[in-house]
């Protein structure tokens, strides 16, 4: 039985688990592999330890290569880090307080992003319901059958974001993350520098927003650039939600399916030039978008056009399997927070330590 000493023993624990990865003796915990880089992820509470890891353990310099510090922690450090860090923060976390500029350390202010987003939630909330009910591990074909529910970014109706609940908001932090830990992994290797992203905008201390809600500024991705949906992310406590359009008002905004897609595909190019969206998950966005039809009235199944100029050999064909619950035409609902809903009680606060490439190959 393990007796924790308690939280102030947090930071010489973790240092701990690190060198049991870095500095290899008799026991490996990876077997016959090597840690090449050794990267710590934490969001929420995880955020704040690691930021204070950053500060105060790993000041002098460490066995830490990257920092992934994601929705929590602090933006000022009286010292320069001594590892890579990229600080991933959500609408919640917004506050017009600048950064301390250092320049192994990087901010991103992510537009439309929850604290908790639905990617996390569904995946808990579900995923992990089989093993707690004492049914075992999920199969591959469920867990797939998940990741394609759960990467909903409002291009599909999912009735349950409307309201709060434990879910958390559609807007694909994962994209981001997934952008960071690639960028972590390059930065430490090969000597490139992560880009800095751009500040939110603000009115005063509150978020500035646009015609739809939405937040202006900061690292922008497709679904905020070009949005099926508006994110209340700072909403719901942790959660936030997600209203999506109406049928009637996308075709308003667009026209037509095919003038939306050649919109986001435009504005994928330049996330992945920009450095925030990987090409695997621009072909991910890219598929839901062509899956997306069904939402301006057509049923067509010829492929989607423009292809991306990132993958160029992928054909986008749209999977009339898909579930497809249209919106009536009214105004979308302005959400509350009141009786009879589900305020989401969930924080996530882990703190992992990655020892491998993150992603094969070069960056677009």
């Amino acid at each position: 039985m393990l007796n924790h000493p308690g939280d102030q023993f947090a930071n010489d624990m973790f240092s701990q688990v690190a060198k049991a990865f870095k500095e290899t003796g008799e026991v490996n915990p990876l077997g016959e592999l090597t840690t090449e880089v050794l990267i710590a992820a934490g969001q929420s509470q995880g955020a704040i330890r690691l930021s204070d890891h950053v500060a105060t353990t790993q000041a002098a310099g460490g066995l830490i290569d990257g920092y992934l510090i994601q929705a929590g922690g602090t933006k000022q450090y009286d010292h320069e880090p001594a590892a890579k860090v990229i600080h991933l923060l959500g609408d919640r976390e917004g506050t017009p307080d600048d950064p301390t500029p250092w320049p192994s350390y990087r901010l991103w202010e992510l537009a439309g992003a929850a604290h908790a987003d639905s990617w996390i939630g569904r995946q808990q909330t579900e995923g992990q319901s089989l093993r707690l009910a004492g049914l075992g591990q999920q199969s591959r074909e469920q867990a797939e059958a998940l990741w394609q529910s759960a990467g909903n970014f409002g291009e599909q109706i999912d009735v349950r974001e409307a309201v709060c609940i434990v879910n958390g908001a559609l807007f694909p932090t994962r994209y981001a993350a997934n952008a960071a830990l690639w960028h972590l992994d390059n930065w430490v290797r090969n000597g490139v520098p992560a880009p800095s992203g751009p500040r939110y905008d603000f009115n005063g201390a509150s978020l500035a927003k646009d015609e739809h809600s939405n937040t202006l500024g900061g690292v922008r991705l497709p679904p905020i650039v070009h949005p099926v949906a508006t994110y209340f992310s700072d909403l719901c406590e942790l959660g936030g939600i997600s209203v999506p359009f109406t049928d009637q008002q996308l075709v308003a905004l667009y026209g037509d399916h095919a003038g939306w897609y050649a919109q986001v595909v435009a504005a994928s190019e330049t996330s992945v030039d920009d450095g925030f969206l990987v090409p695997d998950d621009g072909v991910d966005l890219l598929r839901r978008a062509c899956n997306a039809r069904n939402r301006f009235g057509s049923t067509s199944t010829e492929p989607c056009l423009p292809a991306p100029s990132f993958a160029a050999d992928v054909v986008f064909i749209p999977d009339l399997a898909v579930e497809r619950v249209p919106l009536p035409d009214a105004t979308a609902p302005t959400p509350t927070t009141g009786a009879g809903q589900v305020v989401p009680g969930l924080v996530l606060a882990s703190a992992v330590l990655i020892g491998r490439r993150v992603r094969a190959g070069s960056h677009a």
